[in-house]
């Protein structure tokens, strides 16, 4: 009787924690009478699914009388998910000259997912025996840290393949963006290709904007009658550009009875929002049985996209409960759609480097030095000072406030600094009217291994165009031919144009490149206001030519090559 009664209680505790009832299987648990091993680590186990129950579980597992790998494994587990890999050793450590192969398996996977391939290896290595989970997931910490030659050479020592030793191929080819050589693998698998083998290669499509070839291979799994998950779904959903496209993967969704799951209206709700139906929004927002946090978000950033920041504001003060990311989404409505004031109006005690960011932005956004430096003590106080994101929005913030002593400054003290970073401080520099000192910093970024891209040519000859500095122009558009696109070009043409120098303008429109979506009227109708301006009749004629050439029907370049004429 005493054996049954033990059976019940473990079986309720076991039930109630895998099915995250964990507060009710912690009272059960309290209450057995006597307690099995098995009820132990479901608590623990389920503990370890909760990151933010991590001190309870701890408390647990050091109060257990007896440990197996099953409750040793979980502990490890969330140690290495939160990075504190310290506490993840000490618990293997306990076990040492006994790991079971499970074990050693965990310590790999944290090792690995923090970038401790060393260790990971040398766990690998000291492993007692090893079965295809401990081989894949040592190749598997390779292939996460990109260290693809490393991961090739070990895949040519393992013993033997499984499925999941292809997935790990094809998910690692598609995160360094090689999509044809995750194509080839998934195509000569020599095993049979499961549920996860497929998602691998449609996330490789999706990600990597291939979004038809990845609808056509959602719909060949379908065909094929591969039982699809939800991150299926929510990768086919991605992967639709066109609202044609998401209503029908919406109506298979639901022709199907995969009903629609929080996962699936939120990804249903970014969808429509990506396509700009508010009706379909609203539509998948209200279907959902439930809402989380991250549902009303998503509603927020949709109405935000679409410019209805009113809706937005509703939908924000109607959540039942927000998190810091709620927070930032209203901040970063108000400031993209012109309303900073409101954005600075949400401050409060909770925020984190994000928010600060959103908020320094408004306060660009307004001119507003003086609630910018407020922000930026508060991001010394927090501790977030340090953080990229947060120095390059002041600097930007600085910079458009006329402080550009004080934007040096933060740049000055900075550690760590990305090409957006030299590009806030270039154009604090050049919207000051100090052109010459953002030269200098040009010099000086190079010099430090950081090559401009497109931003910085932009600044720069946008710059010299306000200033009418034509030498320098010119001068900046030789340095750097090869490295410009057309609209830099079409900048130093405009400038040119306005100063009279025809023959420079007609020369640089035909060594301009020509990019996909460019308007090939642009160069020469305004090459032609600019004929018009100084009367050179015959240089705007060549130039009309050129223009009706390309485009007869369109009425633009006879009105602007009649005027300049006569």
């Amino acid at each position: 009787m005493e054996k049954r009664n033990l059976l019940t209680w473990t079986a309720i505790v076991t039930a109630l924690a895998q099915r995250g009832h964990l507060d009710k299987a912690k009272s059960f648990f309290d209450r057995m009478p006597q307690r099995s091993l098995i009820a132990w680590n479901a608590v623990i186990v389920g503990y370890c699914r909760e990151p933010e129950r991590l001190d309870e579980a701890r408390e647990l597992f050091d109060a257990m009388p007896e440990r197996d790998c099953v409750s040793c494994n979980a502990m490890i587990g969330i140690y290495g998910d939160r990075g504190d890999i310290a506490q993840a050793r000490t618990i293997f450590s306990q076990f040492r000259g006994e790991e079971s192969v499970s074990l050693s398996t965990a310590m790999v996977v944290a090792y690995s997912h923090n970038g401790h391939l060393l260790e990971a290896r040398n766990v690998f290595d000291r492993a007692l025996e090893k079965d295809i989970v401990l081989w894949n997931a040592m190749l598997c910490g390779y292939a996460h840290n990109s260290c693809l030659d490393q991961a090739r050479s070990f895949l040519s020592i393992m013993p033997e393949y499984n499925t999941a030793t292809w997935n790990i191929l094809i998910t690692a080819n598609a995160r360094e963006r090689d999509v044809s050589l995750a194509r080839e693998v998934f195509d000569k698998m020599p095993v049979e290709k499961n549920v996860v083998t497929w998602n691998a290669l449609l996330g490789a499509l999706s990600q990597n904007g291939l979004c038809q070839e990845a609808l056509r291979l959602f719909r060949l799994m379908d065909l094929e009658g591969m039982p699809l998950n939800e991150v299926t779904l929510v990768t086919a959903l991605d992967s639709c550009v066109e609202i044609e496209d998401a209503r029908i993967l919406h109506d298979c969704i639901n022709g199907k009875g995969y009903g629609c799951s929080v996962l699936l209206g939120n990804a249903l709700v970014s969808l429509y929002s990506r396509c700009g139906s508010l009706e379909d929004v609203k539509c998948a927002f209200d279907s959902m049985p439930t809402h989380s946090i991250s549902s009303w978000n998503t509603m927020i950033v949709a109405y935000s996209r679409n410019g209805h920041i009113d809706l937005a504001k509703t939908m924000f003060q109607q959540m039942p409960q927000r998190n810091i990311l709620s927070l930032n989404s209203m901040v970063s409505a108000y400031t993209q759609n012109g309303h900073s004031d409101l954005a600075i109006e949400l401050k409060s005690s909770q925020f984190d480097e994000v928010t600060l960011a959103a908020l320094v932005d408004a306060c660009a956004s307004l001119s507003d030095p003086l609630e910018g430096r407020l922000i930026h003590r508060e991001a010394v106080t927090a501790g977030l000072q340090s953080d990229l994101t947060v120095r390059n929005s002041l600097i930007n913030m600085y910079g458009k406030c006329g402080s550009v002593r004080e934007a040096a400054t933060v740049m000055e003290t900075m550690t760590c600094r990305d090409v957006l970073t030299w590009n806030a401080m270039l154009t604090a520099y050049c919207q000051n009217s100090m052109i010459p000192s953002g030269l200098e910093m040009l010099l000086v970024m190079r010099m430090e291994g950081i090559e401009p891209d497109t931003a910085t040519h932009s600044i720069l000859l946008s710059a010299f165009s306000h200033a009418g500095m034509v030498e320098d122009a010119c001068a900046y558009v030789a340095g750097f031919a090869g490295h410009l696109d057309s609209d830099h070009y079409m900048c130093v043409v405009d400038l040119l144009g306005r100063a009279g120098i025809l023959d420079m303008a007609w020369m640089l429109i035909q060594k301009a490149p020509r990019q996909k979506g460019d308007d090939p009227l642009l160069p020469w109708t305004t090459l032609l206001a600019a004929c018009r301006m100084h009367g050179d009749g015959n240089t705007g004629l060549n130039a009309a030519k050129n223009a009706i050439s390309l485009k007869p029907c369109k009425s633009s370049p006879y009105i602007l090559a009649s005027s300049t004429m006569w």
